[in-house]
């Protein structure tokens, strides 16, 4: 009974660690999705084109994640942001939980330390987003491909349309489905004197992969219903396969870039040891390890795959301490067992007692100052901003990364570019909207190009890198670069503002500057 309990209070532990980290972060595109949220359930229209921008407006736009916004929208409207807390929370927790089982049918206490450990450890992408639904259902795929004797695969098409509907990552789930089928192939073409190669037997038949082929087909079928039918399709690909945005997105960089979250790299490199280990000594499938493979790789090119890395060494360390536990050698004195048995609970009840006073219960996070000043959103700006503008749809060149974020808090005025239109959307064959947004800001001409626009207001950050400060190991690693990594180049579009009798900079503080165009009437 005390050993039960413990576990249960480890789990717990572990969800107000994630719940409390979640609860003080805060992300720019919750704008755009509660707005389309909104559009879709309260004005009752299904916005196929896009009218929150001057510099796109008007154009078909596929929006991957449209099931997702209606949810964000009724659990936002109906129980605030703290619900979109719990639900973003219970997703990875669970998808944490669930990791467990690729290898284990039974949870152990063993399994929920590791938990509790690796909750630590995903605090630094940890946001509240839809992005942070997808590993459940990403790991609920990998369980169901290890246990095929269940047969759950059939249920794929279901899982997939759900997923398809919250969020554009359902192709990492048809990716595993590959990895898992290319190794099965393969460990029936190689030869057994090649055994090492294979690692562990798998014990699919070729009866089960042909079941498991078919509840792929269908699954990449149902994912096509949806208001945009095949485009979905496309716009995923498009999304994955375009490389110019993911040379300045954060969580596009190399996890070898700064900022580099150190402890998840470590961990990889640590497991991944053990993964070679565990495959030449037939502890591990030739699926097994190729996943892993692929997820470590995926990590180190770019940091947003931290999420699933991290989540899929849950399992791994488990296995690991649980087959520490097993070599030694002298059983623990029953005592001792159930004092330390003591001891976790009596600490883990005080971790949590901690934890849950310091989660922020924030029913509207636009107007939480303190969280948005630590992300380097334009609270003030923008309030001042609704007292100068007296024009429906007054155009506006805003900060990428506040485009999100301006949709929701002035929905009456028009912005260049949001988080829609990162990766797909372009103003000709050649150039991305987001390419567009950094000639502007950065090359010349930028201004006139504005003016041609009819474009009545420009706010930018003030010298916000947007990065945390370095840690130690940052110190020790970029050294001397860092001053040339926070040192921000100012855009030759502020240059150019400055200069401009066209223009007037009517407000400044330390986040945002805003430029109005005193020609325009």
């Amino acid at each position: 009974m005390l050993k039960k309990f413990s576990k249960w209070i480890l789990l717990f532990l572990s969800l107000t660690l994630i719940i409390n980290t979640l609860s003080h972060s805060f992300d720019g595109d919750l704008g755009w999705h509660l707005r389309f949220g909104k559009q879709v359930l309260t004005e009752k229209t299904f916005p196929y084109q896009d009218t929150y921008t001057w510099s796109f407006g008007g154009n078909d736009w596929t929006n991957h994640e449209w099931g997702g916004d209606i949810i964000f929208w009724l659990l936002y409207t109906n129980f605030s942001y703290s619900a979109l807390i719990l639900l973003a929370g219970i997703s990875i927790w669970l998808a944490l939980i669930f990791s467990v089982k690729i290898f284990s049918k039974k949870i152990e206490i063993s399994d929920t330390l590791i938990i509790v450990l690796l909750s630590l450890v995903l605090n630094f992408i940890l946001t509240v987003r839809l992005a942070m639904l997808s590993p459940l259902f990403f790991i609920l795929i990998i369980v169901t491909l290890e246990r095929t004797e269940k047969k759950s695969y059939y249920y794929w098409p279901i899982l997939f349309w759900i997923w398809g509907a919250v969020h554009g990552s359902w192709i990492l789930g048809f990716i595993a489905i590959g990895i898992y089928l290319f190794a099965y192939l393969i460990t029936n073409v190689i030869p057994n004197r090649y055994s090492l190669l294979i690692g562990k037997k798998m014990i699919w038949d070729n009866v089960t992969a042909v079941k498991i082929s078919i509840a792929t087909i269908l699954s990449a079928l149902a994912i096509t219903i949806n208001p945009y039918g095949l485009k979905i399709w496309i716009e995923i690909i498009h999304y994955f396969t375009e490389g110019y945005f993911k040379q300045f997105i954060t969580e596009w960089l190399p996890s070898y870039t700064y900022p580099i979250f150190i402890w998840p790299l470590i961990l990889g490199a640590t497991a991944l040891v053990f993964i070679v280990w565990g495959h030449v000594k037939k502890k591990l499938t030739l699926a097994q390890t190729l996943l892993f493979l692929a997820i470590f790789y995926a990590t180190l090119r770019h940091k947003r795959n931290n999420l699933y890395l991290i989540i899929l060494l849950v399992p791994i360390f488990s296995n690991i301490l649980n087959l520490a536990i097993e070599q030694i050698k002298k059983p623990v004195n029953k005592i001792l067992s159930k004092t330390l048995l003591i001891i976790t609970i009596f600490t883990s009840i005080c971790l949590i007692i901690f934890q849950i006073k310091d989660i922020d219960w924030t029913a509207n996070p636009f107007q939480n100052s303190n969280v948005l000043a630590r992300y380097g959103f334009p609270q003030t700006a923008i309030e001042f901003l609704k007292t100068d503008n007296k024009q429906e749809n007054s155009k506006i060149f805003n900060e990428f990364w506040w485009g999100g974020y301006l949709n929701w808090t002035m929905p009456e005025i028009l912005v260049f570019l949001d988080g829609r239109g990162t990766a797909t959307w372009k103003i000709n064959t050649q150039e991305t909207l987001f390419g567009a947004y950094r000639r502007i800001k950065f090359e010349s001409g930028g201004l006139e190009e504005l003016e041609r626009n009819g474009v009545r207001y420009v706010i930018l950050d003030h010298n916000f890198s947007g990065y945390a400060l370095p840690n130690t190991f940052d110190n020790w690693m970029f050294g001397e670069n860092l001053d040339k990594i926070f040192a921000l180049p100012q855009p030759h579009l502020v240059s150019r503002l400055e200069r401009s009798e066209n223009w007037q900079l009517i407000y400044q503080d330390r986040v945002a500057l805003i430029w109005k165009n005193i020609a325009m009437r």
